[in-house]
C-alpha cells in the first residue's frame, strides 16, 4: 500500500471511531464499492494472465492494430475498398 494510502486509510479508521457507528446505507454503499473495486481487480488480473498465454505476441499485434485502426474506421474502409477497385481495375485491363 502506497503511503498515501495508507494515510487516507488511517485517517478514514479515526474519523470513524470518533463519528460512531455508520449508518446502515453507509454500509451498503461502502459494500457496494468493496464489490466494484474487487471486481475491477479481478478484470486487471484476469488481463495480467492473459498476458502469459501462448498467443501473447499475437493480442499485442492486434491490439495494436486496432488502436491504429479503430479511431479511422471510416478512413481504413474507404481506403482499402479504394485499393481494392484499383487491383480490380488493374487486373481486368489486361
Amino acid at each position: 500500500m502506497s503511503v498515501r494510502a495508507s494515510a487516507l486509510a488511517s485517517m478514514a479508521v479515526s474519523t470513524a471511531a470518533v463519528a460512531g457507528p455508520l449508518p446502515l446505507q453507509a454500509l451498503h454503499r461502502q459494500a457496494d464499492h468493496q464489490q466494484a473495486d474487487a471486481e475491477a481487480l479481478g478484470r486487471h488480473l484476469q488481463h495480467c494472465r492473459a498476458g502469459c498465454g501462448r498467443w501473447f505476441r499475437a493480442a499485442l499485434w492486434a491490439e495494436r492494430m486496432h488502436q491504429r485502426l479503430a479511431p479511422r474506421f471510416v478512413t481504413t474502409l474507404v481506403g482499402a475498398t479504394a485499393a481494392l477497385l484499383l487491383l480490380v481495375a488493374a487486373a481486368g485491363g489486361h
